[in-house]
């Protein structure tokens, strides 16, 4: 099998046909090579195989459609039974939302074996929801994103923080990266599975090279999904970024993930609403203060920001732009205060079992959110 296209599933049927007839049309456009789609129905309310069966018929071996059906565990659990059951050389992860583009696998498998690369990417864009099976023309674009072209799985993974389904591994080096992780996988991390499954593969010495085209497509929808609630993306994607700062080794090789971590929660801070979550802002800027402090200034804001922070320092100079250029947070809030308190604790308490309790005080001091989860208001 020369490529796996892994989908993890949980109900929201009619997108997720969407998303296995664009794999199918792919794996059209790839042949001769041969590929297979591997959907784990992650304990949906009614079996996701009856509904896929029209598909499997239309489409003979080499291009496979197999669904694999589990106790609900969570998306990443689902991403990772569908890894152990893939047979292809190369991996390519998609949401049930999401769709590919019909050159992507042929596009990628290309590239990767040209350069022997264990990693590549692609551009991104954005579309309505469409039937690739069924509908004569596909609908126009909505916005497309083009990438920068980058070397290492840090800058990828840490720096450009690509869409989840841009990128295909060489799944024999993925399943070495994930043997022993530096983040432990955990049901706290869900929401942000894709931070969790990208920050795992950071450190890799992989030989990364980049496809250009918007192959990656997002769909805009109006169906639930995660990003209707971004505190609870954003809380476990911080404990994510609070146990990887903790785990990974202190080593020449890893200094430069490390400084790309930093930068990356600077930006984060910087864009945070006013009056969201002291102890939340605080580790975000914490983050960024206790790694190496590789980035330019240029990275972490604009001429603004490059002028304010040569006088007040690159963390005064972000609080006191924070001011004028952020929200308030009751503008863009989608839960309530009791509850993401609730949130933040249950992650922050599991980041210091995870990574121990002197190592996470030693960087970033006592949280007293350990004691009562109950700040919110930052500054």
């Amino acid at each position: 099998m020369d490529i796996s296209v892994v989908i993890p599933a949980f109900n929201r049927v009619d997108l997720l046909r969407a998303s296995v007839g664009s794999v199918l049309v792919a794996a059209g456009r790839a042949a001769p090579l041969r590929v297979e789609c591997v959907v784990v129905d992650d304990g949906s309310d009614s079996p996701l195989e009856p509904r896929l069966g029209d598909l499997r018929a239309r489409f003979a071996p080499p291009h496979c459609l197999r669904v694999i059906r589990q106790a609900n565990a969570g998306s990443s659990a689902a991403r990772m039974t569908g890894l152990h059951n893939a047979n292809g050389e190369f991996v390519q992860f998609l949401d049930s939302d999401d769709l590919l583009h019909p050159d992507k696998l042929a596009a990628h498998v290309r590239a990767m074996r040209e350069t022997g690369a264990e990693l590549s990417y692609c551009d991104q864009a954005t579309t309505r929801p469409y039937d690739p099976l069924n509908d004569a023309h596909e609908p126009a674009r909505l916005s497309e994103k083009v990438l920068p072209t980058v070397g290492t799985a840090a800058e990828l993974f840490i720096g450009v923080q690509t869409a989840p389904h841009a990128p295909v591994f060489r799944r024999a080096a993925l399943l070495a990266a994930l043997a022993n992780p530096l983040v432990p996988p955990s049901r706290v991390f869900e929401p942000a599975g894709d931070t969790w499954l990208f920050f795992n593969c950071a450190t890799q010495p992989w030989r990364v090279c980049k496809v250009n085209g918007p192959f990656a497509v997002t769909v805009c929808h109006d169906d639930e999904h995660l990003s209707m609630k971004w505190e609870k993306l954003g809380v476990p994607a911080l404990a994510v970024t609070l146990v990887f700062a903790l785990r990974c080794p202190q080593t020449p090789e890893t200094r430069a993930a490390r400084a790309l971590l930093g930068a990356a929660a600077f930006q984060s801070y910087r864009r945070l609403p006013r009056r969201f979550h002291a102890e939340y802002e605080r580790l975000t800027l914490a983050v960024y203060q206790t790694s190496p402090i590789d980035a330019p200034r240029a990275r972490l804001g604009g001429r603004r920001f490059a002028r304010l922070a040569s006088v007040l320092g690159p963390a005064r100079a972000a609080r006191v732009l924070r001011r004028f250029q952020c929200g308030p947070y009751s503008r863009c809030r989608t839960i309530d205060r009791e509850e993401l308190d609730d949130v933040f604790g249950r992650a922050l308490r599991h980041v210091i079992a995870v990574s121990g309790r002197e190592p996470f005080e030693a960087r970033f001091g006592r949280s007293p959110v350990q004691l009562a989860p109950t700040l919110v208001g930052g500054a």
